[in-house]
């Protein structure tokens, strides 16, 4: 009787497990940016001001960011920035900021964001005429993802300041544009 009830069960057929692929460990995949991600990135930029009483100013700077993405579309995001100026009249510039920021095209190997950032910005540090005042930065960002974890990041944003370096209400303004790299984890 056994082996009669063992061979009409080995002769029976089942479906295929319509559940299988839920079972099988994921492949990398690009993700690009997403919610809860946390993103470390480091900028080398060229900066222009524009004529003002400071005179114009062409140098090169460096900027490292950390941002944490809230939601997939909306982070936070802080900033450390230095420039250094060639020379003559304008002063080097050190800055902290920080702010929220927007990005557009989450989940994708490419994403466009902007951000609007404030804080504090130190001039002409290494001489005796430095000052400290408030900065607003409002810029830009073109993310595209190299693999699963790195990223090249191409941005954008415009540093504005009144402070009070050499003579009183000076303004402040210069174009900065940079390329650089990072991670998302």
């Amino acid at each position: 009787m056994f082996a009669a009830v063992a061979g009409l069960l080995l002769a029976t057929t089942y479906p295929p497990d319509p559940f299988a692929a839920d079972y099988q460990v994921p492949k990398l995949r690009e993700v690009g940016t997403t919610a809860g991600q946390v993103r470390l990135m480091g900028t080398g930029a060229v900066m222009y001001g524009a004529d003002g009483p400071l005179g114009p100013s062409l140098g090169l700077g460096g900027s490292g960011t950390f941002e944490l993405m809230t939601f997939a579309f909306l982070g936070f995001r802080t900033t450390v920035e230095a420039t250094v100026p060639p020379s003559g009249g304008v002063p080097w510039m050190v800055a902290a900021r920080t702010g929220p920021c927007l990005h557009l095209l989450p989940y994708h190997r490419v994403d466009l964001s902007a951000y609007i950032e404030g804080g504090a910005a130190g001039f002409g540090l290494f001489g005796r005429a430095a000052a400290a005042a408030p900065m607003v930065t409002p810029g830009g960002s073109l993310d595209i993802w190299l693999d699963p974890v790195l990223f090249l990041r191409f941005d954008g944003h415009i540093d504005w300041s009144v402070n009070n370096f050499g003579s009183a209400g000076q303004t402040y303004v210069q174009v900065v544009g940079g390329i650089g790299l990072g991670v998302g984890f």
